[in-house]
């Protein structure tokens, strides 16, 4: 705009001209930020599924008869901190040091194992879940993933 042979932009311009700008990059931070949480959110899930799916593969390559519950504490199954895995688990329980095994508050992940027995087969099949539970990233929300299988007295 000239005013008096002058060049320039006059403030009420500048305001203009910031707010459209304004306008326009505040959604594109927002959906910037919004597929970071979501990223974050994917990333903590296929972590906890390879997880569970580690857990699984390593108890059914155990014998038959040595595949039970992994933590059972007055009747109720109890998590047990993922820094341990199945072996170092039952290892640690054989010593008589369940304490151990509890997660604690700066847990990342924990898991369970739940072993029954097959419906259909009840003396030849067992049904092998492993829950892993881990916190949502921002929210503090616990979740889960459970992958179930099947093992076979052979």
């Amino acid at each position: 705009m000239l005013v008096g042979n002058k060049r320039g932009m006059t403030l009420v311009e500048v305001m203009v001209a910031l707010f459209i700008l304004s306008v326009c990059v505040l959604p594109v931070y927002s959906s910037l930020l919004m597929g970071k949480k979501q990223v974050e959110s994917a990333e903590k899930k296929a972590v906890a599924l390879e997880m569970a799916q580690g857990i699984l593969e390593e108890v059914m390559s155990r014998d038959y008869s040595a595949i039970n519950d992994l933590l059972v504490i007055n009747n109720q199954l109890k998590a047990v901190d993922a820094v341990y895995n199945y072996t170092q688990a039952l290892d640690l329980l054989s010593q008589g040091r369940q304490n151990d095994l509890l997660p604690t508050a700066g847990t990342a992940y924990s898991y369970t194992v739940d072993v029954s027995s097959d419906n259909t087969y009840p003396n030849t099949m067992k049904i092998i879940s492993v829950t892993v539970y881990y916190t949502e990233a921002g929210s503090n929300v616990q979740k889960s993933v459970q992958i179930t299988g099947a093992r076979t007295k052979r």
